[in-house]
């Protein structure tokens, strides 16, 4: 659970965002995919957010972090187990 943790805390530092309507969106939409690998893009419509531009890489990392609190704390022994059973899987 400890590295858990450490990852939130890393993930809020790293994270940026970019609001940008959407005429400028078209005007300028190779620059801003671009843009998208490094920081999450917001794109608005009469200031209303309507969607996000982020990179895959960004997107695994939002899914993971809403694993965090799904999972029921587990003993050292049961963690255990599971490595064992995903290893004999492979």
């Amino acid at each position: 659970m400890f590295s858990m943790y450490i990852f939130i805390i890393i993930n809020v530092q790293e994270e940026s965002t970019m609001k940008v309507n959407t005429t400028e969106l078209r005007r300028h939409l190779s620059d801003y995919l671009a843009m998208a690998n490094k920081e999450e893009i917001i794109i608005t419509n009469k200031g209303i957010e309507i969607a996000r531009i982020i990179s895959p890489k960004q997107a695994k990392k939002s899914s993971l972090n809403n694993l965090v609190g799904i999972l029921p704390s587990l003993t050292d022994e049961e963690i255990e187990d599971i490595k064992n059973e995903r290893i004999s899987k492979q």
